[in-house]
């Protein structure tokens, strides 16, 4: 990995999460990148930490509380 400058203006949202997430499958289907995104904008206005609780709990709920990997999650608010 190369190290990269990022500027993000005021109350703009950092996502960062491992492939466990879009990678999170049930019966064969993933979450995916386009679910994890639509979920992301409707939780855009929320509190990083209630985005990251929001998000946990769907995740879960689509593995039936099974993960089979790690779910690794970070989110920033610039105030």
């Amino acid at each position: 990995f190369r190290a990269q400058d990022l500027s993000l203006e005021r109350g703009a949202v950092l996502f960062i999460c491992s492939d466990g997430l879009p990678e999170a499958r049930r019966n064969g289907e993933f979450f995916g990148d386009h679910r994890l995104g639509a979920l992301l904008a409707g939780l855009a206005a929320e509190r990083p930490e209630t985005m990251l609780e929001r998000l946990e709990q769907e995740i879960l709920r689509f593995v039936e509380g099974n993960p089979r990997d790690d779910l690794a999650m970070f989110a920033l608010r610039v105030d």
